[in-house]
């Protein structure tokens, strides 16, 4: 999975990215937490040492590290973590770029981020965040395999959104707070897909201090089919749902 999540503050973006990535509960959860807004795992600050030592800790049920940068060089501390992340060889963990924006423009972006976008393997999954999708630069638009808008009204926006991925962007403008369009290509026929998600407790996970809990397939008695799950088409990752 490689996500892009597009929302202003307080509709759910960065509840929603925690919640996505604990839906695979086989992965570590690693969070590049620029603006120190979750408040939930082992938090390493920004220590590549002590994520070396948080490594050690016993294991939570998904181990959840967070890892926050200096806030005058965010840019490189996100380049020390994937260098670190890359001399482990660590290959089975979901990162979430929180205000991905700050390693990234609409001209440019970080070097090892463009490397992690193209080059990642299918075992890393990575969860960007971002205000306004025109911050983000063309080839992490490009290369997004999921992603999900939340009300969206600047015009600027709604243009490059329907440009690049060829929907009625218009409906953004009257999304319910909380609410958001989840949009993803259909791995067998390449269509896109376009599903709203409008249960907020079917993806809310905590991140204000409580352990964070990821609802899974089936994690509340319910069967396939049920309703009561979501599949990201273009990975089968199953999750909390719409």
């Amino acid at each position: 999975m490689n996500a892009l999540i597009n929302g202003t503050r307080y509709q759910g973006k960065t509840t929603l990215a925690l919640a996505l990535a604990l839906a695979d509960r086989e992965k570590t959860v690693i969070i590049f937490d620029s603006y120190a807004q979750y408040h939930v795992g082992l938090n390493c600050e920004a220590s590549l040492e002590s994520l070396d030592q948080m490594l050690l800790a016993p294991p939570a049920d998904p181990l959840v590290l967070l890892y926050r940068p200096d806030p005058k060089a965010i840019s490189e501390g996100f380049t020390a973590l994937t260098e670190y992340l890359w001399d482990q060889a660590w290959e089975q963990y979901t990162l979430i770029i929180d205000e991905a924006w700050e390693i990234q423009s609409s001209h440019g972006l970080n070097e090892n981020l463009g490397r992690l976008i193209r080059r990642k393997p299918d075992t890393v999954s990575v969860i960007q965040t971002t205000h306004r999708i025109v911050d983000l630069q063309a080839l992490a638009r490009f290369h997004a395999t999921d992603l999900f808008f939340f009300r969206t009204e600047r015009q600027g926006d709604l243009d490059m959104i329907e440009s690049e991925y060829g929907f009625d962007a218009a409906m953004l403008r009257n999304l319910p707070l909380h609410v958001c369009i989840h949009r993803w290509l259909d791995p067998q026929t390449g269509a896109a897909q376009l599903v709203t998600w409008h249960d907020t407790k079917r993806w809310y996970s905590d991140i204000t201090g409580n352990r964070p809990r990821g609802r899974s397939r089936n994690s509340d008695g319910a069967g396939a089919g049920s309703g009561d799950e979501f599949e990201f088409a273009s990975t089968g990752a199953a999750g909390p749902v719409v």
